[in-house]
């Protein structure tokens, strides 16, 4: 009986220190260039009229934690963020998720990749439905076309398909266009 009891008690605190190691990354909070925003939206709009998205351009991201060519992406946008570094112009990136595991695997991303820039959870459909529906006129059999990019102006998309960052010439000339410095 002494076996038994000492044999799960192993077992048990097995259990729980690979628990505290999987969830781990949920404790990352961002720093001064990333930030990561636990709030919840509804709409895209609120997201906007945020103070910290007030009176500056937005390029969006609309990414996913399994997405390839999403991943793939971040390698390019460093170089982007790097050119506009004293602009008005903030990088959100929106990522959809509805499990622990995707929340976990976002915020390892982020750390990872060090991808500085405002992040939130896209964790309720009512609000990724809007973005598409009502911000993108997209039908909803589109958004999970990842990853998706636009750049915003005042509270409106000025550029509904803005160039991938690997694609830095075309990006800038939109950025620079719509930052008017073209």
């Amino acid at each position: 009986m002494k076996k038994l009891t000492k044999t799960i008690v192993t077992i048990l605190g097995l259990i729980l220190l690979i628990a505290i190691i999987l969830l781990f990354p949920l404790l990352y909070n961002g720093t001064n260039e990333i930030k990561i925003i636990e709030q919840r939206f509804s709409t895209f709009d609120e997201i906007l009229n945020q103070d910290y998205l007030q009176n500056t351009i937005v390029f969006v991201d609309i990414w996913g934690t399994y997405c390839s060519p999403c991943l793939k992406e971040f390698d390019y946008v460093a170089e982007i963020k790097e050119k506009y570094r004293d602009k008005n112009i903030k990088f959100l990136y929106l990522c959809p998720m509805r499990r622990i595991d995707h929340k976990v695997r976002w915020k390892k991303i982020i750390k990872e990749k060090q991808l500085a820039g405002i992040h939130i959870a896209v964790d309720t459909e009512e609000l990724f439905n809007d973005i598409w529906e009502q911000n993108l006129s997209e039908p909803l059999s589109a958004k999970y076309m990842i990853p998706r990019y636009f750049i915003v102006k005042n509270g409106i998309i000025v550029v509904p398909y803005a160039a991938p960052p690997s694609s830095k010439k075309k990006l800038c000339n939109q950025i620079d266009s719509v930052l008017n410095l073209k």
